[in-house]
C-alpha cells in the first residue's frame, strides 16, 4: 500500500455529513431524480502542532448533488461527475450568481444523460500554518509541502493527499446519501473528476 492509500483508506473520526435539504428550484428542477446540497466535513488535516485549530485544521466542503433519473439506454446508473471548485464560494446563488450557472450546467449533464453530476468545493481549501502571517488557498499547493520536505510533518502535509482524500469522501458521502434517499440501489462505481474554475462557466 501507497503513503496515498494508506492515508485516504485511514478512518478519519472528523467524517461526517448534512443533509441541508436544498430545493431552491422546487422540486421538479430539470426532471432530475434528487438534487441537493450536502455541507461535508472530509478530515482532520495534520494537527494543531502545525496548522491554526480555527483555519484549515478541520475540511469543510460545500457539496451540491444532482442525480438524474437512470437511463438503461446509457447504463447510466453507477456513473458520476465530481468537478472541483474552489474555496469559499457557497450555495448562495444569490451573492454568487456564477454558481447558479454551474449548477445548471452540471445538473443539466446529469438530467440529461442520467447520471449523477456533483460540485465539490474548498480543493483547495484555506489553510492557516501556525508559523504563517494569514492563511493561503492557492498559495496552499506549494506551502503545504513544505512542512514535510523542510519539516517535521507527516507526508499528509503534501496537499494533494489531503484532497484525494476529499474526494474520496465526497465519493462515500454520496453513494451514503443516494442510497438513503432509495435515488441508487448500488454505489458509483465509475468515477470522472474535473477541475472547473468559475470564470469558464460564464
Amino acid at each position: 500500500m501507497t503513503d496515498l492509500e494508506r492515508y485516504i483508506s485511514t478512518t478519519d473520526s472528523a467524517y461526517e455529513w448534512k443533509d441541508n435539504n436544498w430545493k431552491i428550484y422546487g422540486e421538479d428542477y430539470l426532471g432530475l431524480a434528487d438534487y441537493n446540497w450536502i455541507t461535508l466535513t472530509s478530515q482532520q488535516y495534520l494537527s494543531t502542532d502545525f496548522v491554526d485549530a480555527e483555519e484549515g485544521l478541520i475540511w469543510k466542503h460545500n457539496v451540491i448533488i444532482c442525480a438524474g433519473e437512470i437511463s438503461t439506454e446509457l447504463d447510466s446508473a453507477d456513473f458520476g461527475t465530481i468537478t472541483l471548485s474552489g474555496y469559499g464560494v457557497g450555495p448562495d446563488i444569490e451573492e454568487y450568481p456564477r454558481r447558479k450557472n454551474e449548477v445548471d450546467k452540471v445538473c443539466k449533464q446529469a438530467a440529461q444523460l442520467g447520471t449523477v453530476g456533483v460540485i465539490l468545493d474548498g480543493i483547495p481549501t484555506s489553510v492557516k500554518f501556525n508559523d504563517a502571517d494569514a492563511a493561503e488557498s492557492e498559495g496552499f499547493q506549494i506551502t503545504g509541502a513544505k512542512y514535510f520536505f523542510d519539516g517535521e510533518a507527516d507526508i499528509s502535509a503534501i496537499p494533494e493527499f489531503p484532497e484525494a482524500k476529499a474526494i474520496s469522501m465526497t465519493m462515500n458521502m454520496v453513494d451514503e446519501y443516494l442510497m438513503g434517499k432509495g435515488v441508487r440501489k448500488a454505489p458509483i462505481t465509475r468515477w470522472s473528476v474535473r477541475r472547473c474554475h468559475l470564470r469558464s462557466m460564464e
